[in-house]
């Protein structure tokens, strides 16, 4: 059951910020200004990458207000993927009440956990991450999750840029989708309502989207097959810091996400890919499970229910609500640009390379060679 996604009911529902109110959410919060990135219910071809979000600094009570006017009919609030260390004091109510205990992991706490804030449309482009599995606990508001498996990443068209350490993004936008999403296969949906959690398995992909106010954490669990996983991630952010080493300032940060901009003062350098080749070299490319990833396999099986798939005919009614809702046509992808238009000639050039030498197949290819090199 590891293997695929689960859900897990009735396991977290002592945890006191189940309960929380938006007053609750103010005072942990302590008044201070948070900045959520801001996008707009409207259609997009590409998905909506966080380097094409507006930002917005409000307080969380502010957030709350402006959730429940008509003015989020036009644009949604996204304040995510925060690790709660960096939010919150460590005996702040929030950390104390995420008992990941709960579910039979020790090796993880409260403090280890991200942040998931956002309004009704706030979502993340189907992505995939590189390490670990993943468990999402769903504290407030509902939750809508598309998950597929690693062996559909073809058909999802992978892209490398922006460049995000950890994360192969698809070219499709899911938001507002058309046509292309019809060629998924064996893909699967659920709902996450607040108290359950859901289990992602390593390399699945996954689109999240609020469906109302919603607040969510998650947690990642290492995996034995992390450190081939690393030596991967290494060999592209190696790449990609050289292609930008080429280009100028502007044109660089178009191919990276914004939390990737350091790369820019600080290449990396081949020393530290040597490290992680080592490293890889020295462990094997797979190390044994963590004691919480045995734990948790035996409580999957035990407490989880397989989550069911998206037969092709559900998708395409997902299709067709989505453009009715958002009130777009349907219509046949074309471009692959960023903004969907024309991009000048050295970005849309390094744009194509890095994602051809850094696609999931070929770095794997990479990755066994060099290994067998320096074996």
């Amino acid at each position: 059951m590891s293997e695929v996604p689960v859900i897990i009911r009735d396991k977290i529902k002592t945890w006191k910020i189940l309960t929380f109110t938006e007053r609750d959410w103010s005072s942990a919060f302590q008044g201070r200004t948070l900045t959520f990135r801001k996008g707009y219910k409207t259609y997009k071809e590409n998905p909506y990458w966080e380097q094409l979000c507006e930002k917005e600094n409000m307080p969380i009570s502010e957030f709350f207000n402006i959730s429940k006017t008509e003015d989020t009919n036009e644009f949604w609030l996204y304040y995510d993927y925060k690790y709660t260390k960096d939010v919150f004091p460590e005996n702040s109510d929030v950390i104390q009440a995420i008992k990941w205990t709960d579910l039979g992991l020790t090796e993880l706490s409260g403090k280890d956990s991200t942040l998931w804030i956002g309004n009704k449309g706030a979502h993340t482009p189907c992505h995939m991450d590189t390490y670990g599995c993943n468990l999402v606990a769903q504290i407030k508001g509902r939750k809508l999750w598309i998950l597929i498996p690693p062996g559909e990443t073809d058909s999802l068209s992978p892209v490398r840029v922006p460049y995000e350490e950890s994360s192969v993004y698809s070219s499709y936008n899911f938001y507002t989708p058309n046509s292309n999403l019809l060629r998924i296969k064996n893909a699967r949906k659920v709902i996450l309502n607040p108290g359950e959690v859901l289990f992602i398995p390593k390399h699945w992909w996954h689109y999240v989207e609020n469906l109302e106010v919603a607040v969510s954490v998650n947690v990642w669990i290492p995996e034995g097959s992390d450190d081939g996983s690393r030596l991967e991630e290494a060999l592209v952010r190696h790449y990609v810091s050289n292609v930008c080493q080429t280009l100028g300032e502007d044109e660089a940060k178009a191919l990276l996400n914004p939390n990737e901009y350091g790369l820019l003062e600080a290449p990396f350098e081949a020393e530290s890919l040597r490290f992680v080749i080592d490293n890889c070299r020295g462990n094997g490319e797979r190390r044994g499970a963590s004691d919480d990833l045995r734990k948790l396999k035996p409580f999957l099986e035990k407490n989880g229910d397989v989550i069911p798939e998206f037969p092709p005919a559900e998708v395409d009614r997902f299709v067709k609500s989505k453009s009715r809702d958002l009130g777009y046509e349907l219509r046949s992808p074309k471009s692959r640009n960023l903004e969907g238009g024309c991009e000048e000639d050295n970005i849309s050039t390094s744009r194509a390379l890095i994602n051809s030498y850094c696609h999931p197949k070929v770095v794997a290819l990479i990755k066994e060679k060099i290994l067998g090199e320096c074996l």
